[in-house]
C-alpha cells in the first residue's frame, strides 16, 4: 500500500514538472517548423515536403483553429506533455512486467526526473510522440507475449495488433521509432519459437504476427512510400548533410552526435 503512494506522488510529479507553465514561452525555432501551416491550398504536398512523419502536424492541425491560430500556447503544448507523462506511466508498468516493482520505481523516478524527457514534453514536437507510442508497443507486445505462457495461455491477438499499431504511430512521428524495433523483437523472441513447433500454439501465434505485421505495414507505408516518391529536394540535402556534416558550417553528422 505504502508504494502505491509513493507512485502516486511519482506520477504527479512528473506530471507537475510536465505541465506546469507549459504556456510561459513563446515558441522556439524548432517548435515553429512542427506547426501545421501549408502554404497550398490543399494539405498533401505539405506532408510530403516535411523531414519526418506527419504525428506532430496532424497534432497541431487538429488544434490550429481552437487555440486562435496558435497563440494560446499552453493548448498547443498540452497534447505533446501528455504524451510525455503517459510515457512516463507506461515506462514503470513496463519496467514492472520486465523486472519487479522495486526496479520499476527507482527507474521511473530517473525516467521521471530526466532533463531531456522532460523538455520533450513541454515542447511542441515529435520527441513525446516517438517515446509515448514506441514504449506503449513494447508494453503491449510484453503483455501479448505473457499471454501465452503459463499459466495464462490466453490465445488473443488483441495486444499484439494494438502494439502494432502502436509502433506505426511512433514510426509516424518520426523514423527514430525504428529503434523501438530490436526490442519488440527481442520480448518476441520466445513467442516466435512457437511457430517452429508442430501443434499447440503454432498456428494462432502464426496468424497473430501476420495480422499485426500487416497493420504495422500498411499504416506506415500509406505514408512512407508516397512520402519516398515525392522526397523533396530539401529533405534529400538534409540527409546528405547529416550523413557528410555538412550543414551549413556546423558539425553536425548523426555519427559525430551519436560519438
Amino acid at each position: 500500500m505504502q508504494k502505491k503512494w509513493v507512485v502516486a506522488v511519482l506520477f504527479v510529479v512528473a506530471g507537475f514538472l510536465r505541465l506546469y507553465s507549459i504556456g510561459y514561452s513563446d515558441y522556439q525555432g524548432d517548435e515553429i517548423k512542427a506547426l501545421y501551416n501549408p502554404k497550398e491550398a490543399t494539405s498533401a504536398q505539405f506532408f510530403l515536403e516535411q523531414r519526418k512523419g506527419p504525428m506532430q502536424f496532424l497534432v497541431t492541425a487538429g488544434l490550429k483553429s481552437v487555440s486562435n491560430d496558435y497563440r494560446n500556447r499552453t493548448l498547443v503544448r498540452l497534447p505533446f506533455a501528455l504524451a510525455g507523462l503517459g510515457s512516463v506511466i507506461v515506462f514503470y508498468y513496463l519496467a514492472k512486467s520486465l523486472f519487479n516493482e522495486n526496479i520499476a520505481l527507482y527507474s521511473t523516478m530517473f525516467f521521471a526526473t530526466n532533463g531531456f524527457l522532460i523538455a520533450f514534453s513541454r515542447l511542441v514536437q515529435y520527441q513525446s510522440l516517438v517515446i509515448f507510442f514506441g514504449l506503449l508497443a513494447v508494453y503491449l507486445t510484453k503483455k501479448y507475449a505473457d499471454s501465452l505462457q503459463p499459466p495464462h495461455l490466453i490465445v488473443s491477438p488483441k495486444y499484439l495488433i494494438l502494439a502494432s499499431i502502436s509502433l506505426a504511430l511512433s514510426l509516424l512521428s518520426h523514423y527514430d521509432g525504428v529503434f523501438f524495433i530490436p526490442i519488440i523483437l527481442g520480448i518476441l523472441s520466445p513467442s516466435l519459437v512457437l511457430i517452429v513447433r508442430p501443434g499447440g500454439l503454432s498456428g494462432p501465434v502464426l496468424k497473430h504476427l501476420t495480422i499485426s505485421t500487416a497493420l504495422f505495414l500498411t499504416f506506415t507505408c500509406a505514408f512512407y512510400i508516397p512520402f519516398a516518391l515525392n522526397i523533396a529536394q530539401s529533405t534529400t540535402d538534409y540527409w546528405t548533410g547529416r550523413i557528410s556534416g555538412d550543414v551549413s558550417g556546423k558539425i553536425s553528422s548523426s555519427r559525430y552526435l551519436f560519438s
